[in-house]
């Protein structure tokens, strides 16, 4: 009955939030030598609530000593594990109360989001799924949804976002996530409409506005999108991919001295992004900068070096500059990743005649008429009108100089 009455005092003062008269509470009662399972506990909770994170995770441990069998103790040990880094010890802990058939919905969910942290990727997917065949809930469906894309596994990610928007079809977070799902996918109608709903409930959410915006400037409406991107400003104007954006605008509409300053913006708050620099070296380019061009674009393929465009960019320039053997050789690795560009391969054929290799740009000229069925002057089989037009330009340079 003594330690009924110790453990209701201390648990009316706990859930009132006075921590400070429940921990005096707790060490008279330690002091008095009554100290309870449950007065252990709630101190373990007050430390980490604290920040005293690794005395929390020392009195948890004394209180899965006293009893082993106790889950809400063993959960709150694995939580502190966790928020020391000890992600291992943490997955030991949840795997333990598999063993003893003590799990439920939360010690899959976190034992998933442990195996995350070690990059044990298949074993935390197996985990999420295994808390929603328990129990569904949206943090499950998020943290799945997450997990996917970092594997690069899309479709799987989307099927599970799309699930999750039959449970939760309001929710602004998941639809704008859905959303930048399906434009990183290339569904920018789906996408548009996704981000729009999300709008609707979350009407000033600056990520949001920012997705939105940059699918109208994708189509081609850029003062539309930088009213958009003037909303976003207002909001969070320390955003890198916000003045990157601001930037290739001005580009767009033939202002680039300001898109460069824009640029210059971003990369300043966010020195390794790859599009930045990108973006920059394309600018810089189109100028005529080619040294200030190829600076760029060498920082930006450092950082991302398997984006066959960025690749052939950098081809141009340094054909531009006259160097021969590395500008072959970076549209030689573009194709090797993409060997289905047109546009690439079009404009390595340039490239070719430019720096005298007359020859081996016939050979490469023949063999893409031969892709699309035919001589250029006919029917060009190719979706890509930029290509379609690079193509004749070439055709009629081709046919001059023969």
């Amino acid at each position: 009955m003594a330690d009924r009455a110790i453990n209701k005092t201390i648990y009316n003062l706990y859930v009132r939030g006075r921590y400070k008269d429940c921990l005096r509470e707790i060490e008279s009662t330690e002091k008095a030598g009554n100290m309870t399972e449950y007065s252990l506990f709630i101190k373990g909770m007050i430390c980490r609530q604290e920040g005293r994170v690794q005395d929390s995770y020392t009195i948890f441990e004394q209180v899965t000593e006293l009893n082993p069998s106790n889950q809400a103790s063993l959960k709150q040990l694995a939580r502190s594990a966790t928020l020391l880094g000890m992600h291992r010890r943490a997955i030991q802990i949840y795997t333990s109360m598999e063993e003893r058939r003590l799990e439920d919905w939360e010690t899959w969910y976190h034992k998933g989001v442990c195996l995350m942290f070690v990059q044990d990727y298949e074993a935390s997917r197996e985990a999420f799924l295994r808390s929603n065949d328990i129990e569904r809930h949206l943090s499950t469906y998020l943290k799945l949804g997450k997990l996917c894309v970092l594997m690069d596994d899309y479709d799987f990610a989307l099927r599970v976002y799309t699930e999750a928007l039959g449970f939760a079809p309001i929710d602004p977070g998941l639809l704008r996530t859905v959303g930048l799902l399906k434009l990183r996918l290339g569904d920018a109608t789906d996408a548009f409409q996704l981000l729009g709903k999300s709008l609707v409930y979350q009407r000033s959410d600056p990520q949001t506005l920012l997705a939105v915006a940059s699918v109208i400037q994708d189509s081609g409406d850029i003062d539309a999108a930088l009213a958009k991107y003037r909303a976003v400003a207002a909001q969070r104007d320390q955003a890198a991919q916000l003045w990157s954006n601001i930037g290739m605008c001005f580009f767009n509409q033939g202002q680039p001295l300001i898109g460069i300053q824009c640029l210059r913006r971003a990369r300043y708050l966010c020195q390794f992004e790859w599009i930045i620099s990108y973006n920059l070296g394309l600018v810089h380019y189109s100028m005529g900068h080619l040294l200030s061009a190829f600076f760029h674009l060498r920082a930006a393929a450092a950082i991302k070096p398997d984006y066959p465009q960025l690749l052939a960019l950098l081809g141009m320039v340094l054909c531009d500059l006259g160097d021969s053997a590395n500008c072959i050789t970076a549209f030689t690795r573009a194709l090797t990743m993409d060997d289905t560009n047109s546009q690439i391969k079009i404009n390595f054929i340039t490239a070719l005649f430019k720096l005298g290799e007359r020859q081996r740009a016939m050979s490469m000229w023949a063999g893409l008429q031969k892709e699309w069925g035919g001589r250029v002057s006919g029917e060009l089989r190719t979706t890509d009108p930029e290509a379609a037009r690079a193509a004749k330009k070439l055709a009629r340079f081709v046919s001059i100089t023969s």
